[in-house]
């Protein structure tokens, strides 16, 4: 008896998932900043293996922008694009910049919440109290149904 519960418990430890990897967590989802619905605007970013991809949405315009991007465990102040695609795990997220590296830092990642905040900027000034910027992960749906929702504050609101 003793034997076939100790069978059964390892039957269950191979059986689990390993834990999900910051790049597995990031991709495949559309993290909303809800705060820009207040001001009727959609703000969204996606994250695949080697790009971030950010989009405002507005009653007036919708502005799309990509960035290449790789996840580090520490601060850098140089974008090192040997580096992109290849790490699967970190504390933040290094983005080349206008200029030069943007460095975020992962404060908080789940599989429906990513909070971070900019910890040095493209001109390497460290901003270090950056504030925290909440995104929630959403369906296409989602933005399909917002996208839809901001068009019709333009009818509302010429």
């Amino acid at each position: 008896m003793v034997a076939c519960s100790m069978c059964l418990c390892l039957q269950n430890l191979c059986a689990q998932k390993p834990a999900p990897t910051t790049m597995d967590l990031l991709q495949n989802k559309y993290w909303v900043y809800k705060e820009a619905f207040r001001i009727g605007s959609l703000v969204y970013e996606q994250y695949d293996q080697r790009e971030q991809c950010s989009t405002f949405f507005s009653k007036q315009e919708e502005l799309s922008g990509c960035r290449d991007y790789y996840l580090s465990d520490t601060i850098v102040r140089s974008y090192q694009e040997d580096s992109v695609g290849m790490v699967k795990n970190g504390k933040y997220i290094v983005e080349r910049g206008r200029r030069d590296t943007d460095v975020f830092e992962i404060m908080k990642l789940t599989s429906d919440s990513l909070v971070i905040r900019l910890c040095l900027d493209s001109l390497h000034r460290s901003i270090g109290g950056g504030h925290p910027v909440v995104y929630t992960a959403e369906k296409k749906r989602f933005i399909s149904k917002m996208k839809k929702k901001v068009r019709e504050q333009l009818k509302i609101n010429p």
